[in-house]
């Protein structure tokens, strides 16, 4: 099929033009919604179900971005020097993989029901504000860090579980194929 769109208007002429492309649809059995993508690549590269597939693992990349710069400030770089820039990525990065791994150390201490109630966003957002008490907690003397740890791993714990038990999440759908 072809998706035909106007242009925008040059020295006062407006012109058309046409997009190639095919519709796919594929039929979500559980539910049965139906999902539609547009693609341009032919059937013979890529069928409907591979199609689905890579939308999926799309949103999984958009959703990694969307969380290195909400809560770890990717979007926010100070400098336009290329080293200061690369270092700042490496930092968030290296920030995201710290909370990823606190993250799972937090879950296995949990029920297994608590455990999928803590969202990835949320933990995020909540690591990234209590991030310097984290660092105190591994730097200071044993005595301090002991006090601090007794106040923080109740807070964290308390804050990261949803209190919104049905509601769905959005990387949750993603990895189970719901969402396109």
């Amino acid at each position: 099929m072809d998706l035909r769109f106007h242009k925008r208007a040059y020295n006062g002429k407006r012109s058309g033009a046409s997009f190639p492309c095919r519709l796919v649809g594929i039929k979500n059995h559980e539910t049965g919604v139906y999902w539609l993508y547009v693609t341009n690549i032919p059937p013979t590269k890529l069928d409907a179900l591979d199609v689905g597939r890579i939308y999926s693992a799309r949103w999984l990349v958009e959703l990694f971005f969307r969380e290195l710069k909400t809560s770890y400030r990717l979007d926010q770089m100070p400098s336009s020097k290329r080293h200061i820039v690369e270092a700042l990525i490496y930092a968030a990065l290296l920030t995201m993989v710290a909370s990823r791994v606190l993250l799972e150390h937090f879950r296995s201490l949990m029920a297994v029901d608590l455990r999928q109630r803590i969202p990835e966003e949320r933990w995020a957002g909540l690591f990234a504000t209590k991030a310097s008490d984290i660092l105190a907690i591994l730097v200071r003397p044993r005595r301090d860090a002991d006090v601090l740890e007794r106040y923080l791993v109740p807070f964290i714990v308390a804050e990261a579980i949803d209190p919104n038990v049905a509601r769905s999440r959005l990387l949750g759908r993603v990895e189970d194929g719901h969402v396109a």
